[in-house]
């Protein structure tokens, strides 16, 4: 086994305490933070993001979701196109976006202008950026800004990097939305390897979940009602739950 494993059961509710104390920073004027939790596929981190989403639910706190798993075809050519039409989508159900869902639609028509190509290209300019940023301080009308970025294994380097030096800060330096707050779950950390300006990423906190090691598996297996009857299954047990 290639990867660390651990004596102790992954804590769901120390996570949900990491989360909430996230959320309530939005109280004392931190403009930006975020949380990232990463480990091998399986162990419910993309769970975890379900957990944020509910404690946004119950604060009525406005939050936009980018599952980098789920590529829209239409847009693959231009992936910074498909992630701000995503940002429109969720808070479309939230707040009133239609500005800048109008705005992202007419980027989207340039952007097929520009053609299809073998090679997906970032095609928003600084100026498109500053607009929609614009649009996007508009409808939140003082709320945080709250994004849940999944698997984002799937999400290239390049895109990362203007995802948060492009994109998150300077409206972070615009403070026109205060703050930026964004959860993160991939297979490994992404904000501390990349290319994220350091004010973000001194505020960034990076939890690993580890599964569990193989004989605390079985322990955990032979500690059930009448356990014993699985233990000959243990290894099979173990090796579709990860170690959870």
């Amino acid at each position: 086994m290639n990867y660390p494993t651990t004596k102790h059961l992954i804590n769901r509710k120390e996570q949900r305490k990491k989360i909430e104390s996230l959320l309530a920073q939005q109280r004392k004027g931190i403009p930006f933070a975020a949380l990232e939790f990463f480990g091998i596929g399986g162990l419910g981190k993309s769970r975890t993001l379900e957990i944020a989403k509910q404690e946004c639910r119950d604060k009525n706190l406005p939050f936009a979701v980018v599952d980098f798993l789920v590529t829209d075809i239409q847009n693959a050519q231009h992936p910074d196109l498909d992630i701000l039409l995503r940002i429109c989508d969720n808070l479309d159900r939230i707040t009133d976006f239609t500005q800048g869902r109008l705005f992202t639609a007419s980027l989207l028509r340039n952007g097929k202008d520009h053609g299809v190509t073998e090679n997906k290209s970032i095609v928003t300019d600084q100026n498109s950026l500053a607009e929609f940023r614009g649009y996007l301080a508009d409808a939140l009308q003082g709320q945080p800004f709250i994004l849940m970025l999944d698997s984002m294994e799937h999400c290239p380097d390049e895109l990362f990097d203007w995802f948060g030096r492009e994109l998150l800060f300077p409206l972070m330096q615009a403070q026109k939305v205060a703050p930026i707050m964004v959860f993160l779950a991939g297979r490994g950390p992404r904000v501390a390897e990349s290319r994220w300006p350091v004010t973000m990423k001194t505020t960034t906190e990076s939890l690993r979940l580890d599964p569990l090691e193989f004989e605390h598996t079985r322990e955990q297996i032979n500690a059930l009602l009448d356990g014993s009857g699985y233990s000959e299954a243990a290894r099979d047990i173990y090796s579709l739950s990860n170690g959870h």
